[in-house]
């Protein structure tokens, strides 16, 4: 058993839910139910009551958040402490994303700053192919990049992911603007501006075209994203992840529709697997996860 198990247990306590505890903790509903039953089964006796409306925590498990409340509070006070010892630690930390994955990042390099002033950080923005070779070579200490289900592979280890569905992007007078979700078969005889050939979006979008056995007709360049949107206007239909969608710039008159079949794509930060990590490394994804986590609850509101 571990800090983190500890701190999964008082969350679902608090929470009196799964679900509401999932979200906090940013794990999936059944990986959390699973983490419970794996420690219920560890130490012998059940922590929670489970029923139809909520989660009750059994007599043992009060006992059992009592203590571990106050391991969890031990551990944090060793933690200040260590981070404070830590301060003047000389390191250098590296870190990459592309435009698309930048989220809100730099706002908390000031605070990291000012916890470790020695640290001295290098970005690097590029495509999400080259991101994901500079990890595996130790190139990068970290990146934020987009995953195909296949390459969530143990070459890294992947934080704090975000999944998010892929959209048609049209015009509002497009025939299909008007569908809740719009069947790629639909646009079998559209003009397609695609991504580029290296990008995950292009393979995705391109093994579901092959899998319905369609041969598109498309147009491609190695444009940025307000460039692709803008061709929606020249009579393009283009794809896009919703979070691209919210997070940039677009004229009023175009819009992002599901597709149908469904297709989505992994955010998250990822670094090289059986990387040990220093205190301020810590820190730092600590930091990028809390950015993470605010663009999924900005996007949970805007939505």
């Amino acid at each position: 058993m571990e800090i983190h198990h500890l701190k999964y247990v008082i969350t679902v306590a608090q929470e009196k839910s799964f679900t509401r505890a999932s979200k906090i903790l940013f794990i999936s509903q059944s990986a959390l139910s699973q983490q419970i039953q794996l420690i219920e089964k560890e130490i012998g006796f059940p922590l929670f009551i489970r029923n139809n409306k909520n989660v009750v925590l059994t007599e043992l498990g009060r006992e059992f958040v009592d203590r571990a409340d106050s391991i969890i509070k031990q551990f944090d006070a060793m933690q200040q402490w260590v981070i404070h010892a830590s301060n003047h630690q000389t390191m250098t930390i590296s870190y990459g994303a592309n435009h698309i994955n930048m989220y809100n990042t730099p706002a908390f390099i000031p605070s990291f700053m000012q916890q470790f002033p020695n640290v001295h950080l290098e970005y690097v923005e590029k495509k999400n192919h080259h991101l994901l070779e500079d990890i595996r070579a130790g190139k990068l200490d970290f990146a934020l990049v987009s995953l195909l289900a296949e390459e969530a592979n143990s070459d890294f280890e992947v934080i704090s992911p975000i999944v998010t569905p892929v959209c048609a992007v049209v015009e509002d007078t497009h025939p299909l603007s008007r569908q809740k979700e719009i069947d790629l078969r639909d646009l079998a005889n559209d003009k397609l501006f695609m991504p580029t050939p290296h990008s995950n979006l292009y393979k995705k979008i391109m093994q579901q075209f092959n899998s319905l056995g369609i041969k598109p007709s498309f147009t491609f360049d190695d444009v940025s994203l307000t460039a692709r949107i803008y061709t929606v206007l020249q009579g393009f239909t283009t794809f896009i992840t919703k979070n691209q969608f919210d997070s940039c710039s677009k004229p009023n008159n175009i819009l992002a529709i599901p597709l149908t079949p469904a297709l989505y794509i992994t955010n998250a930060l990822i670094y090289k697997a059986g990387k040990t990590l220093s205190v301020p490394e810590r820190e730092f994804i600590n930091g990028l996860k809390n950015v993470l986590i605010s663009a999924v609850d900005n996007e949970s509101v805007g939505s």
